[in-house]
C-alpha cells in the first residue's frame, strides 16, 4: 500500500507530464509554419478523364455533376477535341456524354439559369464565332446563334438577369478585339453592346455584387503590351468605363470575387511570359475603384485564370500555374501552402467548386505543352 507522501509525489509527476504534453501540442499548432493553418486540407487523385485536355472548360451543373468540354492535347492547338464528359462526385468517375458540334479550345462555357450550358467561340485552326447549347437532361449539344465575330481567349460572364456578357479576345488574323456582345437565352441571339475602352486578350472578367462586371489587365492595344488597366461594364447602359489601374500590369492572371465584395487578383506575367511570372497579388475595392497590393504567393504563377476559386469558408483556392496548391485568407491577407502536391506544374487547368465544398481540378498542360488526363480533388 502506497504512503500518502509517495502517492502525492506520483500524482504531481503525472500532472507535470500532462502539462508538458499540452504545451508541446500548443507550440506545434501555433508555430510559424506557412502551411500550419491548412494541415487538415488534402489533395487526392480522382478520375482520370477519358481524354487528356488543356484549355478546356469545366462547368458545375445543377444536380452536382461537372461538364468537361473540348481542349487540346500534345500541342495540337489547331486540332481540338469535340468530345465531352461528365464527372460524378458520388462515384468519383468521368463518363462520356454527347459531343460538341465542333472541336474547340480556349472557348467559354457559361451555366444558364435554366440549367443549360452556353459554349461559345474558341479555336479549331480558325477563330470560331459559332456557339452551342448543352442540355444536361438529354446529354446533347445543339447549335444556337453565332457571335458577331469569331473569338478566342475571350471572357464570358452570366449577368444578374440571366444574359451573358462576352468581351475581347482575339479574332481572325490574331486581331485584338475591343468589341463585346450579349447573349440572350430567351432569343438564342447575340447582339453587340458597348466596346471595351481598349482591346484585350487574356484578361479577366468578374461579376460584382452590384451586378456590374470588372475587367482587368491582359495583353491590350495594337502592340499587345501587358496592361495594368481596368474597366467596369454597366449592364444597364451596356457601356464600359475606366476604373483605377492595378498596381502591376498583368496578363494570364486570375480574379475572384470574395465574400466581402472585394476582388482578389492573383499572379500572371509581364511581357516576357514564362520568365516574367509573378508571385504578387492585389485586391480591388469596388466602393473606391482602387487596387491595393496584398500578401505574396509562395510560388510564382501564370496561366491560372480558370484554376482559382472561392471556397465555402470564404478562403480562395489557388490551384494552377505551379505544383503546389495555396489558400488565401481574406482576413489575414496571407497565402498558405497546403500539404500534398501535383506531380508537376499544370497550366490552363480547371478548378471547379462542387456542392459539398470540395474542388475538382482537371487537366492542363506542363512546361513541354503536354496535356494530361489527370484529375484531383481538394477536400477541406
Amino acid at each position: 500500500m502506497l504512503s500518502t507522501a509517495s502517492f502525492t509525489r506520483k500524482s504531481t509527476l503525472a500532472i507535470l507530464l500532462v502539462s508538458i504534453a499540452m504545451l508541446v501540442v500548443v507550440a506545434c499548432v501555433g508555430q510559424g509554419d506557412p502551411s500550419a493553418s491548412a494541415r487538415e486540407e488534402t489533395l487526392t487523385v480522382t478520375g482520370p478523364m477519358h481524354t487528356a485536355r488543356a484549355a478546356h472548360t469545366a462547368t458545375l451543373l445543377y444536380g452536382g455533376r461537372v461538364l468537361i468540354t473540348g481542349g487540346f492535347a500534345e500541342d495540337h492547338e489547331d486540332r481540338p477535341f469535340a468530345s465531352a464528359e461528365r464527372y460524378d462526385p458520388a462515384q468519383g468517375v468521368f463518363t462520356k456524354t454527347g459531343s460538341l458540334t465542333t472541336g474547340r479550345q480556349s472557348h467559354t462555357a457559361t451555366l444558364l439559369l435554366d440549367g443549360r450550358v452556353l459554349i461559345a467561340g474558341g479555336y479549331d485552326g480558325a477563330y470560331l464565332a459559332g456557339a452551342e447549347l448543352y442540355d444536361p437532361s438529354s446529354g446533347t449539344f445543339s447549335p444556337t446563334g453565332s457571335m458577331t465575330v469569331g473569338r478566342i481567349a475571350h471572357r464570358a460572364t452570366r449577368l444578374a438577369d440571366g444574359r451573358v456578357l462576352l468581351s475581347g479576345g482575339a479574332g481572325t488574323g490574331r486581331t485584338m478585339l475591343a468589341s463585346a456582345e450579349i447573349y440572350d437565352p430567351k432569343t438564342g441571339r447575340f447582339t453587340p453592346t458597348g466596346d471595351l475602352t481598349t482591346a484585350r486578350i487574356s484578361h479577366t472578367q468578374t461579376l460584382l455584387t452590384d451586378g456590374a462586371v470588372l475587367i482587368t489587365g491582359g495583353a491590350a492595344g495594337r502592340r499587345r503590351s501587358v496592361s495594368a488597366g481596368a474597366e467596369i461594364f454597366d449592364p444597364i447602359t451596356g457601356t464600359f468605363r475606366p476604373t483605377g489601374n492595378m498596381t502591376t500590369a498583368r496578363n494570364k492572371h486570375a480574379a475572384v470575387l470574395m465574400e466581402d465584395e472585394r476582388v482578389l487578383i492573383v499572379g500572371g506575367s509581364d511581357d516576357s511570359g514564362w520568365r516574367g511570372r509573378y508571385d504578387s497579388a492585389e485586391i480591388f475595392e469596388p466602393s473606391t475603384g482602387a487596387f491595393t497590393a496584398t500578401g505574396r504567393l509562395n510560388a510564382s504563377r501564370f496561366k491560372l485564370r480558370t484554376a482559382v476559386t472561392l471556397l465555402t469558408d470564404g478562403q480562395v483556392l489557388v490551384a494552377g500555374g505551379a505544383d503546389a496548391v495555396e489558400l488565401f485568407d481574406p482576413e489575414t491577407e496571407r497565402f498558405t501552402t497546403i500539404a500534398g502536391r501535383f506531380d508537376t506544374a499544370w497550366f490552363f487547368s480547371m478548378a471547379t467548386l462542387m456542392g459539398d465544398g470540395s474542388v475538382l481540378i482537371t487537366g492542363g498542360y506542363d512546361q513541354k505543352i503536354q496535356s494530361t488526363d489527370k484529375a484531383w480533388l481538394y477536400q477541406p
